[in-house]
């Protein structure tokens, strides 16, 4: 559904896939090789929704969320013993995702622009891969966890013409360093993945 009410908009979608003769890569614990691994059937239910409003000509404000509930269904033992899942094992993916913006754009003489953007996203935990070893699906894998959830706060100021645009930004400005993703396997040298710390920056363009 899209719809649009003056300086409002918005766009939802809520969806069921059923997901048949999945093939994912697996890789085992012992070694770098990756391989397709059949993976049964998983169901996936969920709702995105973007919202935009321009309350004044000098103001955005956006808001995105994404929800879903993604799952193995059916599972053979064969498959299941080749991938390391089992039945209601969560995919790889967030149940929760949520981002949104504030900008303040300010019209300049000579038509210049100032603007000024600040935005915010959340990940919600995930699963770093099936929980069990493979080819020995009876026992839990050692090093399957649970992400952390996180948040990313960024903005930026800056001024904009029709031949150059300069901005001051900064990125991750809380200096989360919550694990994004863990890596299963132990003979990665660095297995633990985190956000870039907080950074700054002055980024210019130029058009002729």
């Amino acid at each position: 559904m899209k719809g649009r009410w003056g300086s409002f908009s918005d766009n939802l979608s809520i969806y069921q896939m059923v997901w048949e003769d999945m093939q994912l890569v697996a890789q085992r614990a012992g070694d770098p090789e990756s391989y397709f691994a059949n993976a049964g059937e998983a169901e996936s239910e969920g709702i995105e929704l973007e919202l935009l409003a321009n309350p004044n000509d000098n103001v955005e404000i956006g808001l995105n969320l994404a929800y879903q509930d993604a799952k193995i269904t059916e599972l053979t033992d064969d498959q299941a013993r080749t991938m390391g899942g089992e039945v209601g094992s969560q995919l790889v993916s967030p149940d929760l995702q949520l981002s949104g913006h504030f900008l303040y754009a300010m019209p300049l003489d000579g038509g210049n622009e100032a603007a000024a953007r600040l935005a915010y996203n959340y990940t919600d935990s995930m699963p770093n891969g099936f929980p069990n070893v493979i080819e020995n699906p009876s026992a839990v894998y050692s090093r399957y966890t649970m992400t952390d959830a996180y948040s990313k706060l960024d903005f930026s100021l800056g001024l904009n013409s029709d031949k150059w645009s300069v901005a001051l930004y900064g990125e991750n400005i809380l200096d989360i360093d919550d694990y994004i993703f863990v890596m299963q396997q132990t003979f990665f040298n660095n297995a633990h993945m985190t956000l870039r710390p907080r950074t700054f920056g002055l980024c210019v363009n130029m058009t002729h």
